[in-house]
């Protein structure tokens, strides 16, 4: 509930905003549910918040070898967390 979405014209995933969803209202969520995102390879923009993101969701984060563009807002994580991202080439 609350997770904006947006599918490109082949219903793959290009978008998913978890910032105002119940998930990121409780720490960890988030990070559970991006394990199911795992196979969606043509992500190229999400957005995480609150508690529901952590350091080991931003290792699943990285996972996403296409994503363009990730947007933080208010989370708990660190610089640790931050530096599993240095993989994503074609983030801006």
């Amino acid at each position: 509930p609350g997770v904006e979405v947006k599918l490109d014209a082949m219903g793959q995933l290009q978008f998913v905003d978890f910032s105002k969803s119940e998930l990121a209202k409780t720490a960890g969520r988030i990070d559970e549910a991006l394990i199911q995102l795992q196979g969606q390879s043509k992500l190229r923009n999400l957005i995480v918040g609150g508690p529901g993101i952590t350091d080991a969701g931003l290792q699943r984060v990285a996972k996403f070898e296409n994503l363009g563009a990730l947007s933080i807002v208010d989370s708990p994580i660190t610089d640790r967390g931050l530096v599993s991202l240095q993989t994503l080439t074609k983030l801006k």
